[in-house]
Protein backbone atom coordinates (compact mmCIF):
# COMPACT_ATOMS: atom_id res chain seq x y z
CA UNK A 1 0.00 0.00 0.00
CA UNK A 2 1.33 3.49 -1.26
CA UNK A 3 2.07 6.17 1.54
CA UNK A 4 -0.60 9.36 1.64
CA UNK A 5 2.07 11.88 0.10
CA UNK A 6 2.34 14.69 2.07
CA UNK A 7 3.00 18.76 1.00
CA UNK A 8 4.31 21.26 2.94
CA UNK A 9 3.35 24.72 2.98
CA UNK A 10 5.98 26.41 0.65
CA UNK A 11 4.73 23.95 -1.97
CA UNK A 12 1.61 24.24 -2.33
CA UNK A 13 0.37 25.88 -5.54
CA UNK A 14 -0.04 29.29 -5.43
CA UNK A 15 -4.02 29.32 -6.80
CA UNK A 16 -4.48 26.94 -3.64
CA UNK A 17 -2.79 30.01 -1.51
CA UNK A 18 -4.88 32.94 -3.03
CA UNK A 19 -7.60 30.99 -1.91
CA UNK A 20 -6.83 30.89 1.74
CA UNK A 21 -5.88 33.95 1.89
CA UNK A 22 -8.82 35.54 0.60
CA UNK A 23 -10.67 33.50 2.84
CA UNK A 24 -9.00 34.69 6.00
CA UNK A 25 -10.53 37.22 8.59
CA UNK A 26 -8.84 40.24 8.92
CA UNK A 27 -7.11 39.64 12.01
CA UNK A 28 -5.37 36.76 10.79
CA UNK A 29 -4.53 38.46 7.04
CA UNK A 30 -1.77 40.84 8.77
CA UNK A 31 -0.60 37.61 10.83
CA UNK A 32 -0.17 35.17 7.50
CA UNK A 33 1.80 37.65 4.54
CA UNK A 34 4.74 37.17 7.50
CA UNK A 35 4.70 33.63 6.68
CA UNK A 36 6.80 33.47 4.42
CA UNK A 37 7.66 36.13 0.62
CA UNK A 38 5.26 34.35 -1.27
CA UNK A 39 2.49 34.59 1.20
CA UNK A 40 3.25 38.07 1.38
CA UNK A 41 3.25 38.66 -2.05
CA UNK A 42 -0.54 37.22 -2.28
CA UNK A 43 -1.53 39.17 0.68
CA UNK A 44 -0.45 42.18 -0.92
CA UNK A 45 -3.02 42.45 -3.11
CA UNK A 46 -4.99 45.69 -3.06
CA UNK A 47 -8.07 44.08 -3.43
CA UNK A 48 -7.59 42.15 -0.21
CA UNK A 49 -7.62 45.55 1.85
CA UNK A 50 -10.32 47.13 0.68
CA UNK A 51 -12.32 46.76 4.15
CA UNK A 52 -9.52 47.52 6.33
CA UNK A 53 -8.85 51.18 8.09
CA UNK A 54 -5.57 52.67 8.40
CA UNK A 55 -5.19 53.82 11.61
CA UNK A 56 -2.27 56.97 11.51
CA UNK A 57 -0.97 57.83 14.54
CA UNK A 58 1.75 59.65 16.18
CA UNK A 59 3.78 56.41 16.71
CA UNK A 60 3.56 55.85 12.39
CA UNK A 61 3.08 58.96 11.11
CA UNK A 62 6.37 59.43 10.03
CA UNK A 63 6.11 56.83 8.06
CA UNK A 64 2.46 57.84 6.54
CA UNK A 65 3.50 58.96 3.04
CA UNK A 66 4.98 55.71 2.40
CA UNK A 67 1.67 54.09 4.18
CA UNK A 68 -0.62 55.75 1.81
CA UNK A 69 1.52 54.99 -1.37
CA UNK A 70 1.73 51.17 -0.52
CA UNK A 71 0.54 49.08 -2.89
CA UNK A 72 -1.63 46.88 -0.08
CA UNK A 73 -2.90 50.30 1.73
CA UNK A 74 -3.77 52.44 -1.27
CA UNK A 75 -6.83 50.54 -1.47
CA UNK A 76 -8.24 51.18 1.73
CA UNK A 77 -11.46 52.78 1.69
CA UNK A 78 -11.41 54.84 5.76
CA UNK A 79 -8.59 56.35 7.90
CA UNK A 80 -8.32 56.91 10.68
CA UNK A 81 -6.07 59.91 11.80
CA UNK A 82 -5.14 60.37 15.98
CA UNK A 83 -3.72 63.61 16.27
CA UNK A 84 -2.73 63.86 19.75
CA UNK A 85 0.71 64.29 20.24
CA UNK A 86 1.80 64.82 16.82
CA UNK A 87 3.21 67.99 15.82
CA UNK A 88 0.99 70.67 13.69
CA UNK A 89 3.09 71.01 10.78
CA UNK A 90 3.17 67.26 10.79
CA UNK A 91 -0.64 66.71 10.93
CA UNK A 92 -0.87 69.47 7.96
CA UNK A 93 0.93 66.85 5.65
CA UNK A 94 -1.46 63.57 7.18
CA UNK A 95 -4.52 65.88 5.92
CA UNK A 96 -3.01 67.05 2.66
CA UNK A 97 -1.82 63.58 2.05
CA UNK A 98 -5.16 61.77 2.60
CA UNK A 99 -7.23 64.62 0.46
CA UNK A 100 -4.96 63.60 -2.85
CA UNK A 101 -5.94 59.87 -1.60
CA UNK A 102 -9.27 59.83 -4.37
CA UNK A 103 -10.49 56.30 -3.24
CA UNK A 104 -10.52 56.85 0.83
CA UNK A 105 -14.51 57.18 1.39
CA UNK A 106 -14.42 57.32 5.36
CA UNK A 107 -12.59 59.99 7.32
CA UNK A 108 -12.16 59.33 11.31
CA UNK A 109 -10.13 62.61 12.91
CA UNK A 110 -9.57 62.74 16.31
CA UNK A 111 -7.22 65.32 18.43
CA UNK A 112 -6.83 68.87 18.28
CA UNK A 113 -3.77 69.40 16.77
CA UNK A 114 -5.65 70.25 13.37
CA UNK A 115 -6.10 74.45 14.83
CA UNK A 116 -3.98 75.83 12.78
CA UNK A 117 -3.87 73.49 9.50
CA UNK A 118 -4.71 75.58 6.49
CA UNK A 119 -8.63 76.10 6.59
CA UNK A 120 -9.16 75.89 2.63
CA UNK A 121 -6.70 72.27 2.42
CA UNK A 122 -9.05 71.16 5.94
CA UNK A 123 -12.22 71.90 4.14
CA UNK A 124 -10.63 70.22 0.51
CA UNK A 125 -9.82 67.40 2.48
CA UNK A 126 -13.31 66.81 4.22
CA UNK A 127 -15.58 67.50 1.03
CA UNK A 128 -14.12 65.25 -0.71
CA UNK A 129 -15.00 62.34 1.41
CA UNK A 130 -18.45 60.61 2.11
CA UNK A 131 -18.39 60.15 5.66
CA UNK A 132 -16.01 62.40 7.99
CA UNK A 133 -16.35 61.85 11.98
CA UNK A 134 -14.53 64.90 13.94
CA UNK A 135 -14.09 64.22 17.56
CA UNK A 136 -12.19 66.22 19.94
CA UNK A 137 -11.36 68.53 16.82
CA UNK A 138 -11.96 71.97 18.74
CA UNK A 139 -11.41 73.28 14.82
CA UNK A 140 -11.22 77.23 15.30
CA UNK A 141 -14.01 79.88 13.76
CA UNK A 142 -12.07 80.22 10.43
CA UNK A 143 -11.83 76.22 9.67
CA UNK A 144 -15.33 75.86 10.35
CA UNK A 145 -17.09 78.74 8.33
CA UNK A 146 -14.95 77.89 5.12
CA UNK A 147 -16.02 73.91 5.71
CA UNK A 148 -19.38 75.11 5.60
CA UNK A 149 -19.43 77.63 3.12
CA UNK A 150 -17.49 75.08 0.42
CA UNK A 151 -20.15 72.57 1.97
CA UNK A 152 -22.88 74.69 0.93
CA UNK A 153 -21.78 74.70 -2.56
CA UNK A 154 -19.92 71.72 -3.37
CA UNK A 155 -19.37 68.20 -1.06
CA UNK A 156 -19.37 64.36 -2.04
CA UNK A 157 -20.27 64.54 1.85
CA UNK A 158 -23.46 61.43 2.80
CA UNK A 159 -22.74 61.27 6.73
CA UNK A 160 -20.89 64.14 9.27
CA UNK A 161 -20.08 63.79 12.63
CA UNK A 162 -18.76 67.25 13.88
CA UNK A 163 -19.56 66.70 17.85
CA UNK A 164 -17.92 69.10 20.23
CA UNK A 165 -17.38 71.62 17.95
CA UNK A 166 -18.29 75.05 18.24
CA UNK A 167 -20.52 75.93 15.47
CA UNK A 168 -22.40 78.82 17.12
CA UNK A 169 -20.79 81.35 14.37
CA UNK A 170 -21.57 79.52 11.22
CA UNK A 171 -24.49 81.30 9.45
CA UNK A 172 -27.70 79.87 10.06
CA UNK A 173 -29.10 79.25 6.30
CA UNK A 174 -25.76 77.76 4.99
CA UNK A 175 -25.88 75.29 8.10
CA UNK A 176 -29.36 74.40 7.62
CA UNK A 177 -28.53 74.21 3.98
CA UNK A 178 -25.56 71.95 4.50
CA UNK A 179 -27.22 69.38 6.90
CA UNK A 180 -30.09 69.13 4.32
CA UNK A 181 -28.06 68.21 1.63
CA UNK A 182 -27.00 65.38 3.93
CA UNK A 183 -28.04 61.59 4.80
CA UNK A 184 -26.81 62.00 8.48
CA UNK A 185 -25.54 63.98 10.58
CA UNK A 186 -24.81 64.46 13.94
CA UNK A 187 -24.38 68.14 15.86
CA UNK A 188 -23.98 67.06 19.62
CA UNK A 189 -22.11 69.99 21.81
CA UNK A 190 -22.00 71.80 19.31
CA UNK A 191 -23.03 75.37 20.60
CA UNK A 192 -25.95 76.13 18.84
CA UNK A 193 -27.52 79.64 19.14
CA UNK A 194 -31.65 79.79 18.94
CA UNK A 195 -31.92 81.07 15.89
CA UNK A 196 -29.99 78.48 14.07
CA UNK A 197 -31.93 75.98 15.58
CA UNK A 198 -34.97 77.29 14.84
CA UNK A 199 -34.00 77.53 10.67
CA UNK A 200 -32.56 74.18 10.55
CA UNK A 201 -35.76 72.67 12.20
CA UNK A 202 -37.42 74.99 9.54
CA UNK A 203 -35.55 73.85 7.07
CA UNK A 204 -36.22 69.86 7.73
CA UNK A 205 -39.99 70.74 6.90
CA UNK A 206 -38.64 71.52 3.24
CA UNK A 207 -37.23 68.79 0.78
CA UNK A 208 -34.45 67.26 1.93
CA UNK A 209 -32.12 63.92 1.58
CA UNK A 210 -31.57 64.04 6.04
CA UNK A 211 -32.54 61.16 7.65
CA UNK A 212 -31.34 61.07 10.63
CA UNK A 213 -29.97 63.94 12.51
CA UNK A 214 -28.37 63.50 16.31
CA UNK A 215 -28.83 66.72 18.02
CA UNK A 216 -28.86 66.06 21.67
CA UNK A 217 -26.97 68.49 24.49
CA UNK A 218 -27.66 71.74 22.51
CA UNK A 219 -30.28 72.57 24.44
CA UNK A 220 -33.36 72.73 21.91
CA UNK A 221 -36.10 74.05 23.47
CA UNK A 222 -38.82 70.66 22.32
CA UNK A 223 -36.05 68.60 20.39
CA UNK A 224 -33.67 67.16 22.58
CA UNK A 225 -33.99 64.29 20.99
CA UNK A 226 -32.73 62.46 17.55
CA UNK A 227 -35.11 62.91 14.67
CA UNK A 228 -34.84 59.95 12.79
CA UNK A 229 -37.16 60.44 9.27
CA UNK A 230 -38.82 57.61 7.76
CA UNK A 231 -39.43 57.16 3.71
Amino acid sequence: MEQNSLTTIEFLPEEIIRKIIFHLPSSDLKNAIAVCRQWRDVGSEAKLWRNFRLCINYKNVEMVEEMLNSQRLREMRSVKFLAWFVPVKTSESVIKGISEQNDVEELIVRGTHLTTIDPELLSSCLNRKRIVLLTKTRLVKEQVEVLFNNMNTETNLVELDIRDNDLSKVDPNVLANCINKLRKVTLMKTDLDRHQKRVILGQLRKKTSLKYLVIRQNELEHHNEDINFQN
